[in-house]
């Protein structure tokens, strides 16, 4: 097995799949953190309509709360959780990509980022 030596990976960026990122995070399989100790972006790319197709009661909860649609949960958790993930959403419309833009203004709580955790 080979062995990942973060000192090598510095200067460059991981690609990651989004929800299962936040699942790994949950679990405990992933410490999200460790790329911004490491100065190693995460870049968390995804299609909203595939994460949306995996039904997470946690994101439709602060969704209702936020009055607003769980994509944007999703990608407001990412923005809030470490500069150093990057997240890449696709999008299909115009209306989509102007509901992304939108994520940036929601603030989540602390509770409410422990809770989607």
């Amino acid at each position: 097995a080979a062995v990942l030596s973060f000192s090598t990976l510095r200067g460059k960026a991981l690609p990651v799949d989004s929800h299962h990122f936040r699942v790994a995070v949950r679990l405990g399989i992933i410490d999200a953190k460790i790329g911004e100790a490491n100065e190693i972006p995460l870049i968390a790319y995804f299609s909203l309509l595939n994460s949306l197709g995996k039904k997470d009661t946690r994101i439709a909860e602060i969704a209702q709360k936020y009055q607003v649609k769980e994509a944007q949960i999703n990608l407001a958790w990412m923005l809030h959780y470490s500069p150093w993930i990057l997240p890449i959403p696709g999008t299909s419309s115009l209306i989509h990509f102007e509901e992304n833009l939108k994520a940036v203004d929601i603030q989540l709580t602390e509770e409410d980022m422990d809770y989607l955790k």
